[in-house]
């Protein structure tokens, strides 16, 4: 899974052991599956940064 947010994957994995991720990126498998709600987890939090990114002013040209 990658979310594309070092940020989002670090809160979501913080408390979770046996799942190996890299910047960016969560890394399960069939045996050892992410759990259903950590992937809420991930999609919720990303999903707020992109929309407060969003929210933001957007500088002009």
């Amino acid at each position: 899974m990658y979310p594309f947010s070092s940020s989002v994957v670090a809160a979501v994995l913080e408390h979770v052991d046996g799942i190996d991720s890299m910047e960016g990126g969560i890394h399960f498998t069939e045996e050892q599956p992410l759990p259903d709600s950590h992937f809420d987890a991930v999609v919720n939090a990303r999903r707020a940064e992109i929309d407060a990114s969003l929210a933001r002013p957007q500088a002009r040209e």
